[in-house]
């Protein structure tokens, strides 16, 4: 198990503390890297159906003026927002995006076999704000300090949670965007971390 898709569990969590209609338990990564097991399915797939009830009165609005607004009915998908070639760019390695959970989820993962779990990972979801700040509260009550990112999307942070493993959440309207980057077993310093997170998060906001 790699570190990023272990850090993933976080949206799930913030289910747990009743900011969305249903709760399911930790996920983790799968024995098959390129696919997600049965509990992570079962944790984001809960989150689909609470996200799709939440959007369900707006959809002819969406569909009248859509992509005008991140609040006007279902975002796009995942692997709609983030091209794996830009994925690819940033983490040096070649990347294949998989779309995942109806769209929720982009998993990017490594075409190079001698560099397997240099892969990504992004999340679309609705009910954002509030699960924005469940988040940082769980980080802070883990000894960790979310650093605030000026100039991407209506708010944003970046951790980073080790010196493979980082991530960045922003929030548009009351959609939340979740990029999640893993570089294996090489150590990336924090500012590569941070400017690649913030142009895959400034890109994939352009295309909501």
């Amino acid at each position: 198990m790699i570190p990023f898709l272990r850090s993933r569990s976080l949206l799930a969590l913030a289910m747990s503390v009743g900011l969305l209609a249903s709760a399911c338990g930790d996920d983790g990564a799968s024995a098959d890297e390129n696919e997600p097991d049965a509990d992570q399915q079962k944790d984001a797939g809960t989150i689909a159906r609470d996200a799709g009830r939440s959007d369900a009165g707006s959809t002819d609005a969406g569909s009248a003026d859509a992509g005008s607004s991140a609040d006007a009915g279902k975002p796009k998908a995942a692997c709609q927002l983030l091209p794996a070639s830009e994925v690819s760019a940033i983490l040096g390695v070649p990347q294949k995006a998989t779309d995942n959970l109806n769209g929720m989820q982009c998993v990017y993962a490594s075409l190079d076999p001698e560099k397997k779990d240099v892969r990504a990972l992004l999340e679309v979801v609705t009910n954002g704000r509030a699960i924005y700040a469940a988040n940082q509260t769980m980080y802070r009550e883990r000894g960790q300090t979310p650093i605030p990112q000026s100039g991407i999307g209506d708010q944003a942070y970046f951790i980073s949670e080790s010196i493979i493993n980082s991530s960045m959440s922003s929030t548009v309207g009351d959609v939340l965007l979740r990029l999640n980057l893993g570089w294996g077993d090489t150590a990336v310093p924090s500012e590569t971390q941070l400017s690649g997170e913030r142009t895959l998060m400034l890109s994939a906001i352009s295309r909501l």
